[in-house]
């Protein structure tokens, strides 16, 4: 009898050793948070831990980097293919130049020490990226989110140098500044578009700003710039070069109801100043409308930017020779 219980004890050890095997093998203990390995498409779930995710999907574009080699890896991450909602890798090479962006390819070639550098608060976050190291860190600016129709929000960015290269990913989330500066409240958004210039300015000088703002590449529909230096002169008009080399005391700093909104230009501080008055709108065919300029003094020159509102006086009560009038001002 003692015989045949050690037989059936052996048995149901037995038994239970080779239950705990498979328990084991097909329900493993989960691991700590630590322990765990971070893959963009396995355990973190981009809704409940963004920051999570994102350095998920960089440790993926390094993963990829590694495997593939640096062409491929360039090629994918400049492809509409590697872009996940508002997810997305750019990368910048040894000298800080962006080599790889799927959603802006106007970026790519373009220097993170330059104006690209600088959010339209004029916040300096290529200087912050540029000196991550290995480590990582986060970096947080205002930037477009290709999600929502490039929408300016505040876009928290992780980036981590890897081979000599700075891989970046970030998410993005609505403030009351991005709200401000968003082109819904085109008031906040020129008064972010000045800003932007004085950055460009800062980072490019005299010489480069005013050509770029000469150019028809610094229009944005109705907003663009235009730089008074100190004489009260135009120097840079991108909508109406006719403009440039004129006085703002003279005849063009005075719109067709008579105010001349050209003193009040010249007499704005650097705290800056809002200036109201009629012109015309580059964006609807140089209709004529109510402009808000908004215009700020820096190293004696004057930028100045505007959104236009179409009110019953400048829609209705305008006769036609006043648009005739204004198309060439």
């Amino acid at each position: 009898m003692s015989h045949m219980s050690n037989w059936i004890g052996i048995g149901v050890a037995v038994a239970l050793g080779a239950t705990a095997l498979l328990v084991a093998i097909f329900y493993p203990a989960p691991l700590n948070r630590s322990e765990q390995t971070i893959s963009p498409y396995t355990p973190a779930n981009p809704d409940v831990e963004p920051g999570r995710y994102t350095r998920a999907f960089v440790d993926a574009a390094i993963e990829r980097y590694d495997d593939e080699g640096r062409e491929a890896a360039l090629a994918y991450y400049n492809s509409p293919e590697s872009v996940d909602g508002q997810w997305y890798v750019f990368i910048a090479d040894e000298d800080g130049r962006i080599v790889a962006h799927p959603t802006v390819k106007d970026n790519i070639g373009r220097s993170l020490n330059e104006v690209l550098g600088a959010d339209i608060n004029g916040y300096r976050f290529g200087d912050e990226m540029l000196s991550a190291t290995e480590e990582g860190k986060w970096v947080d600016y205002s930037y477009l989110n290709p999600a929502r129709r490039n929408q300016q929000e505040v876009k928290h960015t992780w980036v981590i140098r890897h081979d000599g290269l700075l891989f970046g990913s970030g998410w993005y989330e609505r403030s009351e500044d991005t709200e401000y500066y968003a082109k819904s409240n085109p008031a906040g958004y020129t008064q972010a578009f000045v800003e932007k210039a004085l950055s460009r300015y800062e980072v490019e000088g005299r010489e480069a700003t005013i050509e770029y703002y000469n150019s028809h590449s610094s229009v944005d529909g109705q907003w663009y710039v235009f730089i008074i230096d100190e004489s009260d002169v135009i120097i840079a008009h991108p909508t109406i070069p006719e403009n440039i080399g004129q006085d703002l005391k003279g005849p063009l700093g005075t719109d067709i109801y008579g105010k001349e909104f050209g003193r009040e230009l010249i007499a704005v501080t650097e705290e800056g100043q809002w200036v109201e008055y009629f012109y015309n709108n580059p964006a609807k065919d140089n209709r004529r409308e109510t402009k808000h300029a908004w215009a700020m003094r820096h190293d004696g020159l004057i930028f100045v930017s505007g959104w236009y509102e179409v009110t019953a006086i400048t829609d209705f009560l305008l006769p036609p020779e006043a648009f005739d009038y204004l198309k060439v001002r």
